[in-house]
Formats: structure tokens, sequence, C-alpha cells
């Protein structure tokens, strides 16, 4: 699909539209995060066939945040706060992706298949666009489903030390799973875009079968990595709190109004966000992904 061409833009623009206005109906977007997410969505989608990428960790995230809420709320007092995403949250796990897709449609045209002989820059956009989606849903999936594990994570920085479910930088053996899965998803939704864009021809037999595994482990690789990557930073520049009366996880800055005065610190220090740790871990990962593991499956 040739970028920001009438056929990509009517296809943006009706994907764009239905999906912000289910996002505000099911709150799971704010009205700012509504119409922030339906310009990221029309400018990625009008880049070509990738930008579904996106709209699929929407689509896994939305339900895995949805999945089982109550009893997270339970155990993390964000729970019900990440279930409807403002715009900072948005641009956190979109704003490069974009970034990316535009930069690709200007210089490169056309999305093409993967291959950094014949064409690195391609590649290497191609790869980060890939990458970046495969930590946003790997990270989602570890953090949703991460929570609900019947044991008690262990922080990332001190493995041997048990933290409450819901501390940022605590991590599972089932979240890492969960990482995994995310980033293969996307690989695999990848193979199928780049699929309809090729119409499915690859070149010589076999090439098909090859390119289905490079994205899926190169997927699979990215979200790993990211979900480590957020995990660290978490555990060192997020803050975390627990209160042992409530039993309750928290996440912030003591010195606002939001928090209540008498928690615990478990980990970490007030520096960033949760939105600007994603952010961080998302820009390390298209910058590894793109220049080291790309090269290693294409």
């Amino acid at each position: 699909m040739i970028p920001f061409s009438l056929k990509a833009i009517t296809l943006s623009t009706l994907v764009a539209t239905g999906l912000a206005a289910h996002g505000y109906r099911r709150k799971s977007l704010s009205p700012s995060g509504a119409l922030t997410a339906w310009i990221v969505g029309f400018s990625i989608l009008s880049c070509g066939l990738r930008g579904f990428l996106l709209i699929l960790f929407y689509q896994l995230g939305s339900s895995a945040t949805k999945y089982r809420k109550d009893e997270k709320r339970k155990l993390d007092s964000t729970a019900a706060e990440s279930s409807c995403r403002g715009p900072e949250q948005v641009l956190a796990c979109s704003f490069l992706a974009t970034i990316f897709s535009l930069f690709h449609a200007y210089w490169i045209g056309e999305e093409k298949y993967i291959d950094f002989s014949d064409d690195a820059l391609s590649a290497a956009l191609s790869c980060a666009v890939i990458a970046h989606h495969s930590t946003c849903c790997a990270d989602t999936l570890a953090s949703e489903f991460g929570i609900l594990n019947r044991n008690d994570p262990r922080l990332i920085t001190r493995p041997w030390m048990k933290v409450p479910p819901g501390t940022n930088g605590g991590v599972t053996f089932n979240g890492f799973c969960w990482s995994i899965i995310g980033g293969v998803l996307i690989g695999i939704d990848a193979f199928f875009c780049d699929g309809l864009t090729l119409g499915f021809d690859f070149g010589e037999s076999g090439i098909a079968l090859t390119y289905f595994t490079s994205l899926s482990l190169f997927g699979g690789l990215s979200g790993l990595l990211g979900s480590v990557l957020d995990s660290y930073l978490g555990a060192t520049l997020q803050a975390s709190y627990y209160d042992n009366e409530k039993k309750l996880s928290y996440c912030g800055s003591k010195e606002g109004t939001s928090l209540p005065r008498d928690l615990k610190l478990v980990s970490g220090n007030d520096i960033l966000s949760n939105a600007q740790v994603n952010f961080v871990s998302i820009i390390l990962t298209c910058y590894v992904s793109a220049k080291y593991l790309g090269p290693l499956f294409f």
C-alpha cells in the first residue's frame, strides 16, 4: 500500500475513527486520549499496513488490562487508572513507532521485505517499528498477567528479594513468558502485514517460512529485552510504596497529594513516571533491536 495514497488515507481514517470511538465508549481512553489515539492511528496507518501492529497491541493491551481488573485493584492502586489511558500513555506507546513509520514513508516509500543486505535503512526502520510494538505488547501482558501470579514477584535488581505484587521492577517467570508471547504475536502479525503488502510473494520457495520464523523470534526477543529494560528502569527510577494495612501497592511521588503519607518505600527513586519509563525502555529496545538484533535475523 502506497503511503498516504487515497486508499491508505481512506483506510486509516475509517480504522482510526472506529477505534478511537470504541476506546472512548469503553472508557479505555479519556476524551483527550481518544483524540490523541485518532491522530496517531491515522498517521501510522497511512504509512502502511504495519500500522496494524499498533492496533493489535491496543486490542491485546485493552483486553489484558480489563482481565480480572477487580482483583488487580485490590493489589495495585494504579490498576484503576491504567484502564483509562490519557494522551501521555497513548504517546508513550506509539510516538516513536509513528515517527519511524513516517520517516520510512518519506525516505523509502512503500513497506518492503526486511533485508539488511538489500536496503539497510529500510530494514533498520522496519525492525525499530516491530521492536517498538513488541516492547509495548510484552510489557503490558507481563504487567497485567504477572500481577495475578500466585507467587510474589522478585525485584529484578535484587532477585533474592521478594516484593509485593504491583511493585515496579517486580518480575516473575510467568511474566517473562508473557513478554515473549507478546513479542511473538507482534512478529506474527508483522509477517501477515508484510504478506498483504507484498502479495505473499517472498521469492524463492521456503523464504516465507524463514521470514515467518525470523519475525517471530525477533519479536519475541525484542519483547523480552524491552520488558527486562522496563523492569530495571522501574526498579531504579520509579518509587514503589506499600501500604501494609490495606495490602496495596502504590507508585508515584509522596510529595504530591495523591498518595497516603504513611507508606513504606519498597524500591526505587522518584525520578520518572510510568509513561516516561515506558518511553525510555522503548528507545533503548528500538536502538538495540534495529542495530544489533535485526541484522542477526534479516
